[in-house]
């Protein structure tokens, strides 16, 4: 199976004066430029470029490849470098055929065309677009194929203005040309051309009035309809020289660190010394960080080439460090940065398999990835292009999957690529708001989902709540009713032990509460009780407990009385035992306060009537010798 990657390179070389020829090129894989393969080149002024280029010794994963020309006269042009991705197909890669292809206009991408392939074997694409709902200008079309295996190939774009003048039938061509130096168009030339489709131009310009220095030409063209191209602009340098130059060569390099220029050291070259320059500079004295490298060149006539500058990190020597590869972090066109780690420094990384683009919506993106060593550094960043295909996604949130009735929830999602959602929240409630509150009318388990929808790709889904929502049964305390006591009293209060926290009065506390009237003192209290349930639900309750005067009958003096029967449904009666005690007053008092019966100059053992009250719980209040004793008397 030959594993190849194919090249196509458009290239022309030119001054303003001469045409110079492409006669040799090389290229090299990522940063191995030990190892780059040369190649001669037919001499031409024009260089179309298509090779087949071997891949099969590199791994898997994202490489760089780098491709740089020399003319005739031993000049290197820049480098051209472009990413790619290997994989190593399964199978036979001959099976894989073009099945399809779509194109769309600027970025209406949801307006794309798509077309099936008939002939599988061969298909060399030419087709006219209608552009008729496009505007006038400038507009961009972007082209991809579909393989039979579900792969999209990456984005072709190209750029196209529209005209609404018709031009059917009218031949075009060039019939003349002007020129001008820097900004003086006043002083423009215009020359005649042979009317032509196209032309090569050679023509020599009159600098004899201008000054030494940097200058600029300026091109434009007529064609036979009387419309003007657009300028083409061009900077060149004009030296005078007295009599006849000397052939010009290079006789040594200059360089120097950040602005340093008082330290600049020159290294003289031999006559042969070639442009591709190579010198060990020693970086000894400079503080580790960041710095700029500047380098000119000198010839034999004393001109100096313009000064060419370059960042470099230097940082400190260690022994032996590892360089491999343990993490990488990228980022589109927002700031959201995602990490991810290798298991391992020697695995493999296929990284446009590892973009989670999920969260993102459909459509053209930047990508930025940095990549991490074992010495903690980060490299540089490398920039490309990645086109995310509709692809549902959501994320949903509710900030109490647990929690009580009478709460409320709030719910939340993120959605990506959906035009249509439709919440249901297990209860017959449906949503179709991106975040919300909702109330549940009764404990139980509730499953929550969404309904995503993309309608111009026609695909949906459900997408879940992991574990739903849990609503508990609401916690619920009582402490009774309202209680009065005498200033010798007291009373447990007890919540009752279902509870794993209690708080009397805010204050941590157990199940029971003792309350002491003696304690306390006359007068009002309020006791307040909140508390928790295992399931985290909380409930409270109050009392209120009125301290009165007076002392009941488990006082020893008490003892001396005796209310009976007790209960009674028609009479009762007061005895006491100490002779020296002839009558008593007494008041019978109601749960709410209120004196319903109240006599005076009451014989000891003498029935009370007490029929016509209704049935409950009283209070008989009995003063005897300015003493004040407390009896509950049941009603019955």
């Amino acid at each position: 199976m030959k594993k190849h990657l194919t090249i196509l390179i458009l290239l022309t070389l030119g001054t303003v004066f001469a045409q110079n020829k492409v006669s040799y090129g090389e290229y090299w894989f990522d940063a191995d430029l030990q190892t780059k393969n040369s190649f001669p080149l037919n001499a031409a002024i024009n260089l179309h470029l298509e090779m087949d280029v071997p891949v099969d010794h590199l791994n898997d994963g994202l490489h760089t490849i780098h491709f740089r020309f020399k003319d005739d006269n031993n000049q290197w042009a820049g480098t051209i470098s472009k990413f790619f991705v290997k994989r190593t197909l399964q199978g036979n890669a001959s099976s894989i055929l073009v099945s399809e292809y779509e194109y769309w206009f600027d970025n209406l991408l949801d307006s794309k065309t798509r077309t099936n392939i008939d002939d599988l074997s061969a298909y060399n694409l030419q087709k006219d677009l209608d552009v008729s709902s496009l505007k006038d200008g400038l507009h961009t079309v972007h082209f991809r194929f579909l393989d039979t295996k579900g792969n999209w190939s990456s984005a072709m774009s190209k750029f196209f203005i529209k005209s609404s003048i018709n031009t059917t039938g009218i031949v075009k061509e060039i019939t003349s040309f002007e020129y001008w130096f820097d900004n003086n168009y006043q002083a423009r030339l215009l020359k005649p051309l042979k009317n032509a489709s196209s032309i090569h131009l050679e023509e020599p310009l009159e600098l004899s009035h201008m000054q030494p220095g940097l200058h600029t030409v300026h091109y434009r063209f007529k064609d036979s309809q009387n419309t003007w191209s657009s300028t083409i602009s061009k900077f060149f340098v004009l030296k005078k020289t007295s009599g006849i130059p000397s052939a010009s060569y290079i006789t040594h390099v200059d360089h120097w660190f950040d602005n340093n220029i008082d330290a600049m050291i020159s290294t003289p070259l031999t006559r042969d010394a070639e442009m591709h320059h190579k010198l060990n500079l020693d970086v000894t004295h400079l503080n580790n960080g960041l710095h700029t490298l500047h380098y000119r060149f000198a010839d034999n006539n004393g001109l100096f080439s313009s000064a060419v500058s370059r960042f470099f990190v230097k940082r400190a020597l260690q022994v032996n460090p590892s360089k491999q590869i343990v993490a990488y972090r990228y980022w589109l066109d927002d700031a959201r940065i995602h990490y991810g780690n290798l298991k391992d420094s020697s695995q493999q990384l296929i990284f446009l398999d590892s973009l989670d683009l999920r969260t993102y919506s459909k459509g053209e993106y930047f990508v930025h990835v940095q990549f991490k060593d074992e010495q903690g550094l980060w490299s540089s960043a490398v920039t490309d292009t990645v086109q995310k295909l509709a692809f549902l996604y959501a994320e949903l949130q509710a900030n109490m999957q647990k929690s009580c009735f009478g709460d409320s929830v709030q719910f939340t999602a993120f959605v990506a690529d959906a035009d249509k959602i439709e919440w249901d929240l297990g209860d017959g409630t449906k949503d179709t708001s991106l975040s919300f509150s909702h109330s549940y009318a009764s404990a139980g388990n509730y499953p929550v989902s969404i309904f995503i929808q993309d309608t111009i790709e026609n695909i949906a889904k459900t997408v879940r709540l992991e574990s739903g929502v849990i609503i508990h049964p609401a916690a619920s305390v009582n402490l009774g009713d309202s209680l009065s006591l005498l200033t010798n009293e007291s009373q447990t209060l007890d919540a009752g032990n279902s509870f794993v926290e209690y708080l009397w009065n805010d204050i941590t506390g157990e199940s029971t509460y003792d309350f002491s009237a003696s304690e306390m003192g006359l007068g009002r209290h309020v006791i307040k009780l909140s508390v928790k349930d295992l399931n985290g639900c909380m409930a409270g309750d109050t009392i209120i407990i009125n301290v009165r005067s007076g002392v009941g009958l488990q006082d020893k003096e008490a003892l001396k009385l005796k209310v009976y029967p007790n209960p009674s449904s028609q009479f009762i009666s007061i005895q006491w035992t100490d002779d020296q005690y002839n009558n008593a007053n007494f008041q019978m008092i109601d749960m709410q306060g209120r004196v319903v019966l109240q006599k005076a100059s009451v014989a000891s053992n003498k029935p009370i009537d007490i029929q016509h009250l209704s049935s409950g719980q009283y209070l008989l209040q009995i003063t005897l010798d300015k003493q004040v004793y407390i009896v509950p008397i049941g009603k019955i």
